[in-house]
């Protein structure tokens, strides 16, 4: 993400590098994505925390994913951050809380609809996943959270939420253009391919 330079960002980072502090002491930028991969992967072949569609769900989630490398695993970033594409910014820091309450009101609304079919439920999703993604609550890890709570309102509507199916290519710049035009389409069209009824 491109940076916004004050104490909060830097505050992220070991004192003189680009490398975020972690629990394990890693200072190589190559070592930490490796190990954030690795850990990452690791947690994701766990069972998924039972959490509601809440901000506070979504927080577990992400705490779930991260928690072996991050002290900020789970807990909304304190450092304003750019969109690396265009400079627009994510939410504000001190909006975080606000936008992600209201948010959440339209997914829980996804998730206790009767969406029991592909299109359907990718049309209504699509919006506010636009929105959480805009505000980009965490430091880091922000689409791999995503991607799991997709994965549990499938699961509660009856679908399934298959990630082998997602380009990545696809998938970013569906992201991409919801947030620089607020246009749900393409990130519709890519839920939609990922999406199925279980047999």
């Amino acid at each position: 993400m491109s940076p916004v330079e004050n104490a909060a960002w830097r505050s992220y980072f070991w004192p003189g590098t680009e490398v975020l502090r972690n629990k394990l002491g890693i200072r190589d930028a190559r070592e930490l994505q490796a190990a954030e991969r690795q850990f990452a992967r690791q947690r994701l072949r766990e069972p998924l925390p039972r959490a509601p569609a809440t901000p506070s769900g979504y927080c577990a989630i992400h705490r779930h994913i991260f928690q072996d490398l991050y002290d900020w695993a789970g807990v909304y970033r304190t450092a304003d951050m750019r969109h690396p594409a265009n400079g627009a910014f994510f939410c504000r820091v001190e909006f975080i809380a606000d936008q992600m309450d209201q948010t959440f009101d339209r997914i829980r609304a996804v998730a206790t609809g009767d969406l029991r079919a592909t299109e359907p439920f990718a049309a209504a999703l699509a919006i506010p996943l636009g929105d959480l993604n805009a505000i980009h609550p965490f430091r880091e890890g922000n689409g791999r959270a995503m991607r799991v709570l997709i994965t549990l309102l499938a699961h509660e509507c009856g679908l399934r939420f298959n990630q082998t199916r997602l380009d990545p290519d696809s998938w970013n710049e569906a992201s991409r253009t919801s947030f620089v035009t607020a246009d749900p389409a393409p990130l519709c069209a890519v839920l939609t391919r990922a999406l199925s009824v279980p047999e």
